[in-house]
């Protein structure tokens, strides 16, 4: 694969759009971690913030049950919090917003400031009269409004000082029937399963993260398993999907004290965590699952197999110990059972570290609070105080009596001072089994104390919104040794991140400042040990001492000591290893259990889940030792982190199964992988190397996936190259020659080519490839840094912690390629990785921002297009660049080998296209880079200060109309992006008529490439947010709104979203509703709105269908005309026109009753301001939302039916024109519709030159929805017609998992984006027209659609 080639790839996959500001990254903003303990998250609400200086600001308002959040997607703009006990009136406003929106306000006296600049600091609280004011979009005030003002209601009667326990109670109880009712609401929807699946399983259940658990419904198919959030908000994805086909094991666990909790692994580290709502539920579901088919779980060792596999020594010891963290159920999605590791070593003030001194390490002989004599000696004399003073109602043994109900496990053991009676004037006996250490070493605390930089939010929200003080957080290592030896209230040990390959955790890079210490030392990275030379080599020397024979020979009493036999019972205070008594289960629940009050209960569980609990008890035994001078002894040991020996080479051990894998039965990549790892031989290395590109250049993705081993291999690479590395500084080699230069090449190349299959992204970055990648970015070695370049593209679209705790030194790097490429490949693997860190986090944009970036590309693509003859800026001489010769990828390798290069070779795949393409077409780099530069640019315009800065000029927008008419189809989607950005500003419409940008923006959404249609329709949709001004731009006829209603009938689901979101906005406006109904809008709505798939299109439908009919009544008559056409019923369209509020009142009346409660029951002088009257429209009676789903689907399928429709159907379509005329009327919808299926000529010519684009870029594999046929498909330029929308899935932890076999999938999707534009054909006429075109055919594109609806007023046209 050329090296062009591979820099089309790393930069093939298409930047996440700009569309609508930042919707990615605000959902990222917003968490669950924001909200209080038992805060429940209803939905989410598009709004206009109005502040006090009227410059507005677009965001979302999240609805929970104590406070309202709006979360601006200005990630400069700070999410703030409106709690409702410090709310004194919520209340529409009378008069609407500027654009027909409703409106509300609010009177509070409280507002907090979480996340300002998207950075994770304290919560800022602001003591003051506010008044808020919201312009609701894409919703009415009956949907906002009755739920907010009975949560109002119900959090000032739980709040209030007066009021008794009863009545806090039944406030409680409202609370829980209003969530259930939401709940209730949040039904399944069956057309988003594919035609061979079936719901097998459904039950309510949430999914656990660290600190949140996301309600929602569980549901299980014979393919898949779903988990739908029932807060899901039109703005975001509704549903995760996990094949079945990549579960891994699955395990039952303790969830709360209770057998709630199932953890579906996908691999080692990666689960699904769910929590149900009863044991019963849990266990059938588990039933269900396991006897799906397609589930192929691996064998599972024993426990017993895998302790005499560690014992001989085949397996390493942090494998083991992740093992037993496992079996006793520990997770990392649950902090009160986080996974435990020990200390090992003790030497944290040397120099330097001897792992063959015995005095470098830790006693694991004993717990942590037994490590210091004197202060063991003072909690012994506690307990035995505290045995003294243990009830003793019958005179027997410790542990009887009170809420214990017998023999205590955790310490209560017989004799001593519990078998003696209590001498007289003794104090009052207590029935709490005595306890060495108060605290455990285990507890969410001490796990956000560790991870307090890599995940910040946990410790805001375990600290009510606030860092704990300087001098108490995780500052030193040696500090917190010393912590631990001295402190009588510390006795915490490790997390597995301390012998992990990711150091971010010990890195601050998020931004965040966590103060100052008392000496005025800064608060930064983690102070390390004076041996550790950085970060990673502390890591690297704790693995090298965990594994290290000394620890390997007495690891066994520390496993007795927390998963053994000592861990309870007389032995445990024997081994003075006595916790507290809430940390172990069986005496929890006996405490659960006796206490009566359902809230003390609650609030005792949560108390109990604060302390940690004590691991199971998996070994009642002694544990045996593992044999280290013997065969198989730790330095061959074969686990992940093993030390490779000349004798025998490491082997990759599955963390699951505890197998090692064997060579000869893994794919050929990964053994190529493996091989990389241990070859010294030069040739045999460039060899193997050479393999892995040609795979990654011909072959699919899925043949690069590292599925079977799961990555296990990269971790004996990272560690090769570590290696190589001390010994080059050992012998103080230059950086740039000998074994570790040529190691570093290897890794670097090789992660390029395995990270082309974004299921390999997670496991690279997992096995700490990140940081040599990073560094390899300042080679001096051209290709080493071009193929860092292109690996740090690739992995960026991976979300994950690590990139971001990227450092300042990593992003100074990819600015100096952007100013000065080694090669044009980086420059255009450079823009990427911008472009995907900038999107991503808010944190790295802020300081591309700060670098001026956007300076920098405006400066480059004003350059490059004085120049445009001349090859892009960073590309001279990229037609005429040839890649440094490689090796065959055969050379040296096995049959195996060269078998599957050969099969790779005859498959005709996307990727060997783009190979081709690249080496045979040179010119097409300069459009490459221009479009990377437009998406970067696109992406830093999500923040209101850049497009400030981007508008001041008047050369940039003129310079990006102009990208808009280019010739290549890449550079015109970087351009459509660009402005889907800048229309989201107030200050561009003021520009929108001397430009004449809106025949530009229609062209664009009517063209038949996906990456042009979409951001051009986004663009649209925000333009039309000012109904006034489409209307004075297109004109006050049908025809001009008409391609606006035609955008609804694209097959395209981001194109049908977009126009939604546009005729609602139109709909607020009298004249422009009018023009609208006119050109066919309620047709073309109803056709959303009663459409599975795409949820959000039918949402948005549906809520443009409601604002059309309450502004005006007329429109119901044509619209159940338009419904009756399509087989609905009038109960059906009343139905879809209710609010989908959960708990919007019957009437009106009611709703009053309601205010004038809030207002006698809460006195404020700071409601003043608000209107007292409620101006929101009550709503119609009708069948609950959540059985209307299925009675639309039966009548749509009905409908939908036969492709063509009948005479009676196309004349009662025909009369829902607006209800003004019998036959379909100028410009309306079926007018229109025709500009999508005519001859694609008109883009032909424009785009003919452009090599870099997919061939059948516009085509999308179609489903059936439900086993119905969808509606008459509309044709696009440039496509076969396109059937009805895919759904909607939203992988989680970044791993890609979508049932649709093409539509999801990012890298088919992207990579369709750079095929040669073999297809693009068309008339010459319609070609000639549009080159003839200063603005790329709009002219003859708008003659074109006036003359095909005076064609189609025949009624000749594609019916809708």
């Amino acid at each position: 694969m050329s090296s062009a080639a591979l820099a089309e790839l790393a930069a093939a996959e298409r930047v996440p759009s700009a569309v609508g500001g930042a919707t990615t990254t605000q959902q990222e903003r917003f968490s669950l971690l924001l909200l209080d303990d038992g805060e429940y998250y209803f939905r989410s609400h598009t709004v206009y913030y109005w502040p006090p200086d009227d410059k507005r600001q677009l965001g979302s308002l999240k609805v929970c049950s104590r406070s309202l959040f709006f979360v601006p997607r200005d990630v400069q703009q700070p999410i703030f919090r409106v709690p409702y006990e410090a709310t004194s009136a919520i209340e529409a406003s009378e008069e609407p917003g500027p654009n027909g929106e409703d409106q509300f306000e609010a009177a509070a006296s409280t507002r907090i400031d979480m996340r300002a600049g998207g950075v994770d600091a304290p919560y800022i609280h602001h003591k003051r009269d506010f008044h808020f004011r919201f312009s609701l979009v894409y919703a009415s005030l009956e949907d906002v409004l009755p739920l907010v003002e009975e949560l109002l209601l119900l959090a000032h009667a739980a709040a209030a000082t007066g009021g008794t326990r009863a009545a806090r109670a039944e406030a409680a109880k409202r609370l829980a029937q209003i969530i259930q009712d939401h709940e209730e609401m949040e039904r399944f929807n069956p057309g988003w399963l594919e035609e061979e699946e079936s719901v097998v399983a459904e039950a309510p259940a949430s999914a656990v993260t660290p600190l949140a658990a996301q309600p929602g419904c569980a549901v299980l198919t014979q393919q898949r398993l779903y988990f739908q959030p029932f807060n899901a908000s039109v703005c975001a994805a509704p549903l995760q999907a996990y094949a079945l086909s990549k579960v891994v094991a699955v395990a039952p666990r303790v969830y709360q004290l209770e057998g709630l909790g199932l953890e579906v692994f996908l691999s080692s580290r990666h689960s699904l965590y769910l929590a149900f709502r009863c044991p019963a539920d849990r266990d059938a579901f588990q039933a269900a699952l396991m006897q799906q088919p397609a589930l192929h779980l691996e064998r599972m060792r024993s426990r017993e197999q895998w302790t005499r596999d560690w014992v001989s020594g085949r397996i390493s010891n942090f494998d083991y110990l992740m093992h037993l963290n496992r079996e006793a159920g520990r997770s990392f999605k649950d902090l009160s059972q986080y996974p435990v590791m020990p200390w090992v070593v003790a030497d944290y003030t040397s120099p330097t570290l001897d792992l063959s001194d015995p005095a470098t390490y830790r006693d694991l002989s004993k717990p942590i609070g037994a490590l210091n004599p004197s202060r063991l000696a003072e909690f012994r004399q506690r307990y035995a105080e505290l045995q003294q003073m243990m009830a003793q109602p019958d005179g027997g043994g410790a542990g009887k009596g009170g809420k214990n109900g017998g023999k205590a496990k955790n310490g209560g053991g017989k004799g001593g001072a519990a078998s003696r009676a209590a001498p007289p004037g003794a104090p009052p006996p207590l029935d709490t089994p005595p306890f060495l250490y108060g605290c455990h070493y285990s507890s969410p605390g001490y796990v956000v104390f560790y991870l307090m930089r890599s995940d910040p939010q946990l410790m805001l929200r375990l600290q009510n919104g606030r860092f704990d003080a300087p001098d108490r957080l995780f500052w030193s290592v040696a500090d917190t040794w010393k912590s631990v030896l001295s402190l009588p209230s510390d006795v915490k040990e490790l997390v597995p991140e301390f012998y992990s390959n990711d150091p971010s955790f010990l890195l601050a890079r998020g931004g965040t400042d966590f103060g100052c210490r008392s000496g005025g030392q800064r608060v930064g990275d983690v102070v390390l040990p004076p041996w550790a030379a950085d970060a990673r080599d502390f890591l690297y020397k704790l693995r090298e001492a965990l594994e290290s024979p000394l620890v390997s020979a007495r690891l066994h009493k520390w496993i007795d000591l927390v998963f053994g036999r000592k861990a309870r019972g007389d032995a445990a205070v024997r081994a003075d290893n006595v916790f507290h008594y809430l940390t172990y289960d069986e005496v929890a629940l006996r405490w659960l259990a006796g206490e009566g009050e359902p809230a003390m209960r609650d609030a005792l569980r949560l108390q109990m889940m604060e302390f940690g609990r004590t691991p199971q008890q998996l070994f009642t035994r002694k544990h045996p030792r593992r044999r280290v001078l013997g065969r198989g002894g730790v330095m061959g040991c074969l686990g992940c982190f093993a030390l490779p020996t000349a004798a025998t080479a490491p082997r990759p051990t599955n963390q699951l199964t505890g197998k090692p894998y064997d060579v000869r039965s893994i794919p050929p990549v990964s053994r190529a992988v493996f091989k990389l790892s241990c070859t010294p031989q030069r040739e045999k290395r460039q060899a193997l190397l050479a393999f892995l590109e040609q795979a990654a250049a011909e072959g699919e993705p899925e043949g690069l996936a590292l599925r079977q081993t799961r990555g296990a291999e990269l971790f004996l690479l990272v560690k090769a190259a570590r290696d190589a590395g001390e010994a080059g500084r050992a012998q103080a080699q230059a950086p740039a020659a000998g074994p570790a230069a040529e190691m570093q090449e290897a890794l670097v190349r090789c992660v390029a080519a395995l990270a082309v299959c974004p299921q390999n992204r997670r496991y690279i970055l997992e096995a700490g490839c990140l940081d040599p990648v990073a560094e390899a970015l300042h080679a001096a070695q051209p290709t080493v840094a071009t193929a860092a370049a292109q690996a740090l593209a690739l992995l960026a679209r991976e979300h994950s912690p690590r990139l971001q705790a990227l450092g300042v030194r990593t992003l100074d790097a990819l600015l100096g390629m952007l100013r000065q490429p080694p090669t044009p490949e980086a420059l255009l693997a450079a823009l990427a990785a911008v472009a995907y860190l900038s999107d991503a986090y808010p944190a790295h944009r802020t300081f591309f921002e700060r670098q001026d970036l956007l300076g920098l590309l405006l400066q480059q693509l004003q350059s490059s297009a004085a120049s445009s003859s001349a090859p892009v800026a960073g590309t001279e001489g990229a037609g005429d660049h040839s890649p440094t010769p490689r090796p065959d990828s055969r050379a040296g390798l096995p049959a195996g080998h060269r078998a599957e290069s050969r099969a790779m070779r005859r498959r005709s795949t996307a990727v060997a296209r783009l190979a081709a393409a690249a080496d045979d077409e040179p010119d097409v780099q300069p459009s490459l880079v221009r479009r990377q530069r437009l998406q970067a640019v696109a992406v830093l315009l999500q923040d209101e200060s850049q497009r400030e800065a981007f508008l001041a000029g008047k050369s940039a927008l003129r310079a990006l109309l102009a990208d808009c008419s280019s010739a290549s189809l890449a550079v015109r989607s970087g351009a459509f992006e660009c402005l889907a950005a800048l229309t989201a500003s107030d200050a561009l419409r003021q520009q929108v008529k001397d430009l004449k940008l809106l025949p530009l923006l229609l062209e664009g959404a009517g063209s038949g490439a996906p990456h042009v249609q979409q951001p051009a329709a986004a663009a649209v949709a925000n333009l039309c947010s000012d109904p006034a001004l489409v209307v004075a731009e297109l004109g006050s006829t049908p025809e001009g709104l008409g391609p606006v209603t035609a955008l609804a009938l694209a097959a395209d689901e981001d194109v049908q979203r977009s126009a939604s979101a546009a005729l609602w906005h139109l709909a607020g406006q009298p004249e422009a509703r009018a023009l609208a109904v006119q050109a066919g809008a309620l047709p073309a709505l109803l056709s959303l709105a009663v459409q599975q798939r795409n949820v959000v299109a039918r949402e948005l439908a549906r809520q443009a269908l409601v604002r059309c009919c309450a502004e005006e009544e007329g429109l119901r008559g044509p619209l159940e005309a338009a419904a009756a056409a399509r087989g609905l019923a009038a109960s059906e369209v009343a139905a879809l026109l209710k609010p989908s509020s959960a708990r919007s009142f019957a009437s009106f009346a009611q709703r009053n009753v309601h205010h004038r409660k809030l207002h006698s029951d809460i006195p404020s002088s700071a409601s003043g301001a608000i209107s007292r009257s409620s101006s929101f429209r009550s709503a119609t009676d009708a069948s609950p939302y959540s059985s209307r789903a299925a009675q639309l689907g039966d009548m749509w399928s009905q409908a939908s039916g036969s492709q063509a429709p009948t005479a009676a159907a196309a004349a009662a379509a025909a009369t829902t024109n607006g209800g003004l005329s019998s036959s379909p009327g100028p410009g309306s919808a079926h007018d229109i519709a025709a500009t999508f299926s005519e001859p694609a000529g008109a883009c032909t010519a424009a785009a003919a030159d452009d090599k870099s684009l997919a061939s059948g870029d516009a085509s999308v594999n179609g489903t059936r929805d439900g086993g119905r046929a969808p509606p008459p498909p509309v044709q696009v330029p440039q496509a076969p017609p396109l059937p009805l929308p895919l759904p909607i899935i939203t992988p989680v932890s970044g791993q890609p998992d979508s049932p649709l076999p093409a539509a999801d999938q990012e890298g088919q999707r992207l990579q369709q984006a750079l095929l040669p534009a073999a297809v693009l054909q068309g008339s010459a006429a319609a070609a000639e027209a549009a080159a003839a075109s200063p603005r790329g055919g709009v002219a003859q594109r708008v003659q074109q659609l006036e003359r095909t609806a005076s064609g189609l007023r025949s009624g000749s046209g594609p019916q809708l």
